[in-house]
């Protein structure tokens, strides 16, 4: 299990998501804030549970790249 970020963008309802795994929501929840910040036409976000393999480590607030993924 692990948790997967999503972002809506300006003038479209979609929801659109990465590679990006966090371990907990809260890192999910931070990696998402840092990313939408980033970003100038994002509207929204989000944390959605899933099946999925952790695929970072969060790291003095970073997404470190677990092996498997790079």
């Amino acid at each position: 299990m692990s948790w997967k970020i999503e972002v809506q963008v300006a003038n479209d309802g979609k929801w659109y998501g990465n590679a990006v795994r966090c371990e907990t929501k809260a890192e999910a929840e931070d990696y998402a804030r840092d990313l939408v910040s980033r970003w100038t036409q994002s509207t929204n976000f989000r944390v959605v549970e899933v099946m999925d393999d952790v695929t970072v480590k969060m790291v003095d607030g970073k997404a470190d790249w677990l092996d498997q993924v790079k």
